[in-house]
């Protein structure tokens, strides 16, 4: 689970890292930014399944970076961190979506909460993916249509790997419509969500 810290105080840093250790969350991994310029690079860089995005840091507010990132990235946890208990700011973190808002300082029960409730969230993504494969498969053996459970021009194939060390390699035979395609995709479960 990556958790990102977006705040302009090094020592607002400190202290969530400090209190995350005291949780003991050896899954946790944990990345820091210092702005919202370098929030948005740094989701680019890796999958972030949470952030702590304050709402007053320098040109870009957190909020502005919360609106980019939320149109990106759906699926991400948003969490507000401020010391300013406006209601203003609650409306309009409410209305990007934001999971929760999380009045500075942040404390060690707070954050355990935080840590559950996207473990819960990651649980549930999988627990789907789960169910979808096993409704593909389903659907494959039986040989029923499904092509309305996917969004237009969404191609699912099912395709089953196997090796034989004692059989020399064989063609494989592929049906006509697949051959037809320009691409053809094959989607997995896996850690990272849907592959």
């Amino acid at each position: 689970m990556t958790l990102l810290i977006v705040d302009d105080e090094s020592l607002i840093h400190a202290s969530i890292e400090y209190c995350l250790k005291q949780l003991s969350a050896p899954d946790l991994n944990v990345i820091h930014a210092y702005s919202a310029n370098e929030m948005l690079a740094k989701m680019i860089q890796q999958h972030v399944d949470a952030t702590l995005v304050d709402i007053r840091m320098g040109a870009v507010s957190g909020l502005e970076a919360i609106r980019d990132a939320s149109s990106r990235w759906p699926d991400t946890l948003y969490y507000v961190m401020t010391s300013f208990s406006e209601f203003e700011y609650a409306r309009t973190a409410i209305s990007l979506g934001v999971t929760d808002y999380l009045l500075k300082p942040i404390d060690i029960a707070m954050l355990g909460k935080v840590v559950q409730k996207v473990r819960e969230n990651l649980q549930q993504k999988e627990k789907k993916i789960r169910e979808n494969f096993r409704g593909w498969l389903s659907a494959a053996e039986s040989l029923r249509e499904i092509s309305y459970l996917y969004p237009p021009d969404y191609f699912t194939a099912v395709v089953l790997l196997t090796y034989d060390a004692e059989q020399p390699r064989r063609e494989m035979w592929v049906p006509d419509f697949v051959m037809e395609q320009h691409d053809i995709v094959v989607s997995l479960p896996c850690p990272e969500g849907l592959m």
